[in-house]
């Protein structure tokens, strides 16, 4: 199936629902776009913390501090 057809059928799929199945459906997509952003910012920082792009406790106070100033 194509992604033209698919998002031809979630189209005619959420015109077909009744409120409340329309909102159970939202729930689910915006859950499920949540945890895919979640999981990419997971695996970046773990790739940072392999290329050692990290920070000590100290640098981040001194860092914060300079905003200040």
């Amino acid at each position: 199936m194509s992604t033209v057809d698919i998002r031809q059928e979630l189209q005619d799929f959420i015109n077909q629902e009744d409120d409340n199945s329309l909102q159970n459906f939202y729930k689910m997509a915006k859950a499920y776009i949540e945890q895919r952003r979640e999981d990419k910012l997971m695996a970046e920082a773990e790739e940072d913390i392999k290329e050692g792009r990290i920070y000590s406790q100290d640098q981040i106070k001194d860092q914060i501090r300079s905003w200040t100033e």
